[in-house]
């Protein structure tokens, strides 16, 4: 009654100002009725019981009606409760506390924020006549392990009671869904309460339904028909870089993905700005201008830094709409991206100003309309390389493929042998075969590199002159990769023993890394790529829908992060695990030419 009390009166004071806006014109009882719906679209208000005897739910904002005999607070766990306010703004809580401090008010300070909460914390569990019941997960919404909040460890201590942990077998018992799981679990463990709840489904006539269930998880996984594969990748699946790498890390995993498209469940949010996306945009575009004016070798730093603020501006304009849906926050992080953008695009010119391979392409696809999608037999390859440089030498053009990884990422030749991280040697080698009809001469194939795309953090015991910061940056930015041994190339690819860029060191004159590789070298490596990417081809054909993660350590597998890693139920004895320990390269092109030779006998 007293709510809608309240309402009546919101109604009376809206249509009041409706009247005065309205002067001495008449109002119809449809201008009148639409002008009460309007008002009452805007008033939120909570559930009003049907009966005296109900159950609301609410958050604790909301629990303000007096006279309640029960409250039940869920959720009551450290991470809860008080509930922490989202970092947000441009000044952190510490600098806000110390403008706070010096008479600059800001709104709301980390303190008064915790006041608040605490405030509302004791206005609802003050509210209730008979009974307080607080309950939380052990487990938070990370599946880290979760502890009671402050409040229920006062109220322990207060009241002289002990925080039980809940028996859930046994409260699974009390509802028919919950415990048909438990007896569902009961098939492949004997736990008492499950073995109850078996005997209970079987007395009522779901014995039939209980053995499917058990003859279903004690199958293989099988294989897909190929009436399957085709519904659910196409008559000749076209495979990108990404699929590749995802279809040899896992089968299971590549079928949840891009078979069923099952769509992992994530919590609500705003993305952070793609530093990726970005990164390669003000990269290709600064490169492209530079390619067009004028020369590498006679770029100055003004020039390019121009560059990179002419289209960091231009995609804020056309990519971000010019911040106008955007928070202060985000504008400030995005501002500060500006000077990591020019150290990066900087060294990428440098790098170029000390060699005589020259972007051709900037990203290249590998489609129809672009530079043809590689034919695997069973399926299609595309993808899109970042960039393709190119050095012409006695008739023939040498080209070597690059790849801005704004992460930590690096190449290692042992990642190709387990059939992982092959997109820049795809692309390198679908050119060395395809490209004389893009490029107009033989091509040799001269080398595969990552370049990182980032500004590294350097961490030092003491302070850093500026030589010295810069000297440990170039460091960080050296890239990795496969490179052709053969010298005219190395001094093309950068002048001098005295290298920045590429993963090539010179003792006495003469070239040592495991970056090196012979023309034969790359010959077989190439040969490699390609049956990998048949076989892997052809299994995907085949329905191979196994659970065979690649595995290389605790902290690195495709299990650690795998979004379906839930609805895998992955068995030991009935799975297996993809070891991929890591092999030096000089080993890893043993082992391919032993495999090449066994394929040939």
């Amino acid at each position: 009654a007293a709510e809608y009390s309240q309402l009546w009166e919101l109604a009376v004071d809206s249509l009041e100002q409706a009247a005065l806006a309205l002067g001495d014109s008449e109002m119809t009882l449809e201008e009148f009725g639409r002008l009460y719906r309007l008002m009452l679209a805007q008033c939120d208000v909570g559930t009003i019981p049907p009966t005296l005897d109900s159950v609301s739910a609410g958050e604790m904002d909301r629990m303000r009606r007096r006279n309640i005999k029960h409250l039940i607070i869920i959720g009551a766990s450290d991470q809860r409760i008080p509930r922490v306010a989202e970092p947000g703004g441009v000044f952190s809580a510490d600098e806000r506390r110390a403008l706070h401090e010096l008479g600059l008010e800001l709104g709301s300070t980390a303190d008064m924020e915790l006041s608040r909460e605490l405030c509302l914390i004791y206005n609802c569990v003050s509210l209730p006549s008979d009974t307080l019941t607080m309950t939380y997960s052990p487990h938070g919404d990370e599946g880290a392990e979760a502890r009671p909040s402050f409040v229920m460890q006062r109220a322990s201590a207060l009241f002289g009671l002990e925080i039980e942990r809940a028996d859930m077998p046994r409260m699974r018992m009390t509802a028919p869904r919950p415990a048909w799981l438990l007896a569902a679990q009961a098939l492949g463990s004997g736990a008492p309460e499950g073995e109850a709840a078996l005997e209970y489904f079987n007395s009522i006539g779901e014995a039939q339904r209980l053995k499917q269930l058990r003859d279903a998880a004690s199958a293989p996984r099988g294989r897909l028909s190929p009436g399957a594969v085709r519904a659910l990748y196409g008559e000749r699946p076209r495979l990108s870089a990404s699929r590749v790498d995802s279809f040899s890390s896992c089968r299971f995993g590549f079928f949840m993905r891009y078979g069923l498209r099952a769509k992992p469940r994530r919590a609500a949010g705003f993305d952070p700005p793609e530093m990726g996306s970005f990164m390669h945009y003000v990269l290709e575009n600064v490169a492209r201008r530079i390619s067009e004016s004028g020369s590498f070798k006679t770029a100055k730093r003004e020039q390019v830094d121009a560059l990179c603020d002419e289209f960091v501006g231009r995609y804020i304009s056309e990519k971000l709409n010019d911040f106008r849906e955007k928070s202060k926050r985000f504008v400030y992080l995005f501002r500060r991206l500006t000077e990591s953008v020019r150290s990066v695009v900087w060294d990428m010119v440098e790098e170029l100003s000390r060699s005589d391979f020259e972007p051709l392409d900037f990203e290249l696809s590998f489609s129809e309309s672009g530079a043809g999608a590689v034919d695997l037999g069973d399926a299609q390859l595309t993808g899109v390389a970042d960039r393709v440089d190119g050095w012409v030498s006695g008739g023939r053009l040498y080209l070597r493929v690059m790849d801005y990884k704004t992460g930590k990422k690096s190449f290692d030749l042992s990642d190709i042998w387990y059939g992982r991280n092959l997109q820049m040697l795809m692309y390198l080698f679908a050119l060395a075969e395809r490209g004389r009809e893009r490029y107009g001469m033989e091509i040799v194939p001269s080398g595969v590199l990552y370049v990182p795309s980032r500004d590294p953090m350097i961490a030092a015991d003491g302070e850093l002159d500026d030589d010295e910061l810069s000297r440990l940056r170039a460091k960080e930015r050296r890239r990795s990769g496969l490179v052709l041994s053969e010298p005219e190339v190395l001094e093309a690819m950068e002048h001098g023993e005295d290298t920045r860029f590429i993963p090539v060191t010179f003792k006495k004159g003469v070239p040592t890394g495991d970056a090196l590789a012979s023309a034969e070298q790359l010959g077989l490596v190439s040969r490699f790529v390609d049956d990998t990417l048949r076989s892997l081809a052809h299994e995907l054909r085949g329905g191979s829908i196994e659970a065979d993660p690649y595995y290389r350590s605790q902290q690195e597998n495709a299990c650690l992060w795998c979004d379906y890693f839930e609805a895998c139920y992955f068995e030991p004895g009935r799975d297996r695990r993809c070891y991929a320990t890591k092999i030096k390269p000089a080993r890893v092109l043993e082992l391919m030419a032993e495999k090449e030779a066994e394929h040939g006998n």
